[in-house]
């Protein structure tokens, strides 16, 4: 692989990473932060996302959202479980664009793609590309075992 792909691999992983861990911390620091409002009117499997708004889901959901933003965030940062990781955060991504989705439109103004879909598919490349692999604490660990 050449170092200019290396290179965007890895500033791709830290950069994701440092978009989850920072909306994770600022979740858990704004009163009255809560993923509600993302998944009421959900058009695209209304009855998978009714499940989650008792009120005991929802505070479920709220806090393990918050942690999960937080851990994968860090870990795509230092590199460490990257292949997991990048897969769970393509999960949460997903988990947020189906409430959107009003087939062909996604939100307001944009049709069939958005953020959250090309941040999900940023995070499956990551898992394809190995992207732990580089520039990493799995990295430095690996060398050191060879020296």
């Amino acid at each position: 692989m050449s170092k200019l792909s290396i290179i965007s691999i890895v500033l791709l992983r830290i950069s994701l990473g440092w978009y989850l861990l920072y909306w994770g911390i600022v979740a858990f620091t704004t009163e009255g932060w809560s993923i509600a409002s993302l998944l009421e009117n959900s058009d695209t499997f209304p009855e998978f996302y009714d499940a989650f708004s008792t009120p005991e889901m929802l505070n479920l959901l709220n806090t393990g959202f918050k942690i999960v933003l937080i851990a994968v965030g860090a870990l795509l940062i230092l590199g460490l479980f990257v292949r997991i990781v990048a897969l769970i955060g393509a999960f949460i991504m997903l988990f947020l664009y189906f409430p959107l989705l009003k087939f062909p439109y996604v939100g307001t103004n944009q049709i069939i793609v958005n953020d959250y879909f090309i941040y999900a598919i940023a995070l499956v490349y990551l898992h394809a590309a190995r992207a732990g692999d580089y520039f990493s604490i799995k990295s430095l660990m690996h060398s050191r075992h060879h020296i």
